[in-house]
């Protein structure tokens, strides 16, 4: 990945069937030394209307108490290192602690334009109580479902992935129905790290139901700037529709155009 990749531009097909499950979007900061988590409690006066479930991450330590002949297991609380807001329909969630923030989308997707806008949006809200001084991660994963019906036949994998497994023994392929695979792939030259996972789980009589999980992430300590951080989030996307597109054979991109 050359270095000016950061203002490369692709076009990729329109998907009509998008397979996207979950979008997630993370940043993972340090703030100002003055900022403590119970700083973070007006986020959820701001955020009440469009994200009324609240919750506390709570931090808790496990103990081991010996007594006599027994031993006691016991939960310490050790105070909130979060909060959790969620939409009400919960297809939209973000958390946000003194270190990270994490915006989730679940199901339907309509573009990369509107998401990003979406969780910087919330991003910007929290800048003021949050106050990011350094960035040191900022990620982006997608985690696809693509079924695809086999009409109770074998079907080479070579037809539907350009990622896949074979069991080959004995000089001839044994049919597979279940399978994982996850290999990295650092992109050392920009900081960027691409986890790639794809999983044939068992479905139903007919029915080939496989899981696709790109994680793109930058790691590098930088200080905080907004219109940096929104143009490396661009190149994440660029990289991960690479990974994605680059996946798919040409008959499995037609079942979901």
């Amino acid at each position: 990945m050359q270095s000016n990749s950061i203002l490369e531009t692709k076009k990729y097909p329109t998907l009509s069937k998008t397979p996207i499950l979950v979008a997630i979007l993370e940043i993972v900061f340090k703030s100002d030394e003055s900022v403590k988590i119970e700083s973070l409690r007006p986020l959820k006066g701001i955020f009440k209307q469009d994200f009324p479930n609240q919750l506390e991450n709570k931090l808790t330590e496990l103990q081991l108490r010996p007594d006599l002949d027994k031993t006691f297991l016991s939960l310490k609380d050790k105070g909130t290192n979060g909060f959790v807001f969620a939409s009400e329909t919960k297809k939209r969630d973000f958390t946000i602690s003194t270190v990270s923030y994490n915006f989730k989308q679940h199901g339907k997707y309509s573009t990369w334009e509107e998401f990003k806008r979406e969780a910087l949006d919330i991003w910007i809200k929290c800048i003021p109580i949050v106050c990011p001084k350094t960035v040191s991660r900022i990620s982006i994963r997608y985690l696809n479902s693509i079924e695809i019906d086999s009409n109770n036949e074998l079907v080479k994998a070579e037809k539907l992935f350009n990622t896949y497994i074979v069991n080959s023994g004995g000089g001839s392929q044994k049919p597979i129905s279940n399978y994982f695979v996850r290999y990295t792939n650092p992109e050392l030259e920009d900081n960027i790290t691409v986890h790639f996972a794809q999983e044939l789980k068992i479905g139903a009589s007919g029915s080939l139901p496989f899981i696709i999980d790109i994680d793109v992430l930058f790691n590098n300590e930088m200080e905080y700037d907004y219109e940096k951080l929104s143009k490396i989030l661009d190149q994440l996307r660029i990289i991960k529709n690479d990974y994605f597109f680059d996946n798919l054979t040409d008959f499995t991109l037609d079942l979901i155009k």
